[in-house]
C-alpha cells in the first residue's frame, strides 16, 4: 500500500507539471506583500504570484495549483468572490484555499471558512506558520486524491467482481418447474442463494441459503456452492451427502464469522413426501388450500460452523398433497422493520401468503407489501423468498 501511495504521489506531481514541487498561486494587490511571498515560497514551492482576481481565475484555468494563497481586499473581484467562484466549479473546487488577509474580524473568518477555505491566516503572519500550514493543507489535499484514486479503483474492482459471481450464480441448470422465487437484494450482489436441480434419477434438490452480513463479502462463497451443488446432483448424489460436502468446505474455506444457514428439500414427482432440512432458517411455511397447515422450525446450526454437525442432524419427511404451498424466507424479510419499529414477522408474512394465494396473485405481493410495511426506512438485509407448490 506505501508503494501504491508513492506511485501514486509521484504520478500526480508528474502528470502537472516537470517541476516536481508543489505549485502554489499567492493573489494579493500589494506588491510589497507579493515581494515577501515570493522571497519566503520560492525555495519551497513553484510559485506564481499575481495582483488581482481575475488574474487568479486564468491561471487557475491555465494550469490549476495544488494550493492557493488568496488576499481579501482587492478591487473589482474580491478574496471572498475569488473563493466563491472556484467552489462552484466542479473542475476546481476541490483545490485547497488559504485566506491571507489584513481583515481579523470573527465574521470574516467565519464567511470564508463557509465559503470553503481550508485556512484562515491574519496580517501580519509568521513565516514558520505560514509554511508549516501551507504543508499541512498540502498533504491533506494529496491524500484526499489518493484516496479518491484508490476509492476508484476498488469500485470498479468491485463491479467487476460483481459482474462475475452474477454470471456465475444464474446457472442454466436452474430447474424452474413447481419454483417460483422473489429475491430483493440490498447491493448488486445478493447473500441469499437459491438453487434447483434435477438428478439423472428423477429426484428433485432445492437449497435455499442465507449467508451472514449481506454484500459483496458475503456473496463471495456463493459461487462454490452452486459449482458444488450442481456437480452433486448431476452426479446423483443423495441430498443429505452435498448438505455434508458443503457444510465441510464452507468450515474450511470460509473464516469463522462467514458461515450460510439453508433450508434443503428432497422429493421425487411420484412421491408423496418431501424430505426437509432447516438449518438455522426462519420456519418454512407449508399452506394447504390457502391456509397455513404448519410450520418446519430450524433443527440445525448453519452450514459452516461445525465440521460434524451434519451427522447430528435430523430431516423432516412431510406427507404432502397436490395443490400444497411451501414457502421458504430468509431473515431479511421477517426482521425487516416498519418507521415505527414494528417488525414484519412471520405472523404478519403468513397473513401476505394467505391473501397472495386466496386471490392468485403474483409472488411480486410480498414484495409490494414488504415495501409498503418498511416505508422511508427500507429493507436492511437481503430478503428473498422460495415457493414450491406441489
Amino acid at each position: 500500500m506505501r508503494l501504491e501511495m508513492a506511485n501514486f504521489n509521484q504520478a500526480c506531481v508528474k502528470a502537472t507539471r516537470p517541476d516536481q514541487r508543489p505549485y502554489v498561486l499567492a493573489v494579493d494587490d500589494e506588491y510589497i506583500n507579493r515581494l515577501i511571498l515570493n522571497d519566503l515560497l520560492q525555495v519551497h514551492f513553484k510559485l506564481t504570484c499575481v495582483d488581482s482576481g481575475q488574474a487568479c481565475l486564468d491561471a487557475v484555468n491555465q494550469s490549476p495549483p495544488d494550493l492557493i494563497l488568496l488576499d481579501i481586499n482587492m478591487p473589482t473581484m474580491n478574496g471572498f468572490e475569488v473563493c466563491q467562484w472556484l467552489k462552484d466549479q466542479p473542475a476546481f473546487n476541490a483545490i485547497p484555499v488559504i485566506f491571507l488577509t489584513a481583515k481579523i474580524t470573527e465574521q470574516d473568518q467565519h464567511h470564508g471558512l463557509a465559503l470553503g477555505a481550508v485556512d484562515y491566516i491574519t496580517k501580519p503572519f509568521s513565516e514558520s506558520i505560514l509554511l508549516a500550514r501551507i504543508q499541512t493543507h498540502l498533504s491533506l489535499s494529496l491524500n484526499a486524491k489518493m484516496m479518491a484514486h484508490v476509492n476508484a479503483q476498488l469500485q470498479s474492482e468491485r463491479h467487476t467482481i460483481e459482474r462475475i459471481m452474477h454470471k456465475m450464480q444464474h446457472d442454466a441448470r436452474f430447474v424452474t418447474q413447481s419454483l417460483r422465487t422473489l429475491h430483493m437484494p440490498m447491493t448488486d450482489t445478493s447473500a441469499d442463494v437459491i438453487l434447483s436441480a434435477r438428478t439423472p434419477d428423477g429426484r428433485r434438490q432445492v437449497l435455499m441459503g442465507d449467508f451472514t452480513g449481506h454484500g459483496l463479502s458475503a456473496a463471495i462463497a456463493a459461487p462454490m456452492v452452486s459449482a458444488l451443488f450442481y456437480a452433486q446432483a448431476a452426479n446423483n448424489q443423495a441430498l443429505c451427502d452435498t448438505a455434508r460436502l458443503l457444510n465441510q468446505e464452507l468450515c474450511q474455506r470460509l473464516p469463522t464469522e462467514l458461515f450460510m444457514a439453508a433450508v434443503f428439500m428432497e422429493w421425487s414427482d411420484q412421491a408423496n413426501t418431501i424430505t426437509l432440512w432447516n438449518c438455522a432458517m426462519p420456519d418454512v411455511q407449508v399452506f394447504r388450500q390457502g391456509k397455513l397447515l404448519q410450520t418446519v422450525p430450524s433443527s440445525a446450526l448453519a452450514l459452516g460452523i461445525v465440521d460434524a454437525f451434519y451427522d447430528q442432524a435430523c430431516p423432516l419427511t412431510l406427507h404432502v398433497r397436490s395443490g400444497d404451498v411451501l414457502f421458504g424466507f430468509s431473515d431479511g424479510l421477517l426482521d425487516a422493520r416498519s418507521t415505527q419499529g414494528e417488525v414484519f414477522g412471520a405472523q404478519k408474512l403468513s397473513g401476505v401468503l394467505n391473501d397472495m394465494l386466496t386471490l392468485g396473485l403474483p409472488l411480486r405481493y410480498v414484495q409490494n407489501q414488504l415495501f409498503e410495511f418498511v416505508g422511508e426506512i427500507g429493507v436492511q438485509d437481503d430478503a428473498s423468498v422460495l415457493e414450491l407448490r406441489i
